[in-house]
């Protein structure tokens, strides 16, 4: 080992050390007991008949794309998958991406540059805010969900300077559902444009809440995921064809990537169809929500204020602490995890719980007394 590598490798240990004494060090640990923890929010990941048909439909299709679509790596799965996305969300268009962290990584050095006003609330995911880097625009914070601060922010502007809004529609680490009409009405007034995440609610609002909101020609476009509800991988962007255009020419996360593969586009495509002919999964979801939110104030849980969604958090402040309530419920048998900084606010470690459509009354009750057990002896 050289005297270089023996230095770096020793910084390296010590950064793991002090991320350890802080109760921050992360493991890749697999999933046991009853999930509660992933974003398989309508159950199309692991149900058998699904993957049966999916693994039928890919006996036609190559393993992979093998080269960046603009070269041979486009092919016929893509543009037809594109279409059936589109027209499931109304929009014109659509793009599709690996990631959803390399759409959000790349769209927005190709949306704005240096001049430009980006606009961003404050608990966007971090591929938004590493996007948003990237694109030499002037950017700017708000406090999440404060619209008053976002107008007073785009109304002081220098005069001609163009605004990007970037919001999540469902925010994934609080449950919380954006005003996106009230959001809209702003940008409008002020001349802004506005891209929306919908990450974690694509599937749940079938093709998203701006298409169920009819906003979709009020908005420059949308992110959309694959594996969260719709069970696979992937993400697109929904917008206007001539914008489609401007991605696939200037944006360098889908120019220099490899084309996604059949299996991540039969995925989609056979997601969008179990979604849409099998409604029961979204009611089966609304009706766990209500369930665990009336557990919830039964037993005084510290929800996160304003959750409402499949993402229930349930607020314990200190990281140690979070993570010996989530060691006692997996005991239990329920597989919840701790959330801790980098990826919430110092001081909000939580559990992440996520409801799920095939979680029954049984599975839901079990997980609140086991965490209503838990936060008592932790207190």
């Amino acid at each position: 080992m050289t005297d270089a590598l023996a230095a770096y490798r020793l910084d390296i240990s010590e950064g793991l050390q002090r991320t350890e004494r802080q109760h921050l060090l992360r493991r890749l640990l697999p999933g046991t007991g009853v999930d509660f923890t992933s974003n398989d929010y309508l159950g199309l990941a692991r149900d058998r008949d699904f993957a049966a048909q999916v693994a039928d439909r890919l006996s036609a299709y190559p393993t992979g794309a093998t080269a960046s679509r603009l070269l041979r790596g486009h092919h016929r799965w893509h543009a037809d998958t594109e279409a059936c996305l589109a027209l499931w969300c109304g929009a014109p268009a659509a793009l599709l991406f690996s990631s959803g962290y390399a759409l959000n990584a790349g769209l927005y050095a190709a949306l704005v540059g240096a001049g430009d006003l980006l606009l961003s609330d404050q608990l966007n995911h971090a591929s938004i805010i590493d996007g948003m880097r990237l694109s030499r625009a002037e950017t700017s914070i708000f406090a999440h969900q404060d619209l008053d601060e976002l107008e007073r922010r785009l109304s002081q502007r220098p005069a001609g300077q163009r605004a990007l809004v970037v919001t999540e529609a469902l925010f994934s680490m609080d449950g919380d559902l954006t005003d996106l009409g009230a959001m809209v009405d702003i940008c409008e007034r002020q001349g802004a444009l506005l891209v929306v995440d919908e990450a974690h609610s694509t599937g749940i609002w079938p093709g998203g809440r701006v298409a169920c909101l009819g906003l979709r020609d009020r908005v420059l476009g949308t992110v959309h995921t694959g594996g969260k509800a719709l069970g696979g991988q992937g993400a697109w962007f929904a917008a206007d064809q001539w914008l489609i255009d401007h991605l696939v020419n200037h944006c360098r996360s889908f120019v220099f990537s490899t084309g996604v593969s059949a299996a991540q586009c039969v995925v989609m495509q056979s997601a969008v169809d179990w979604v849409d002919t099998q409604p029961w999964r979204r009611q089966a979801l609304e009706r766990n929500i209500a369930h665990f939110l009336r557990r919830a104030d039964e037993l005084s849980l510290p929800l996160s204020l304003g959750a409402a969604s499949a993402i229930m958090p349930v607020v314990v402040g200190d990281d140690d602490r979070a993570l010996r309530v989530a060691a006692q419920i997996q005991a239990h048998g329920y597989d919840v995890r701790a959330v801790r900084p980098p990826t919430v606010a110092p001081g909000t470690s939580r559990l992440r719980i996520t409801l799920h459509a095939t979680h029954t009354k049984a599975h839901i009750e079990g997980l609140v007394s086991a965490l209503d057990k838990a936060l008592t002896q932790e207190e």
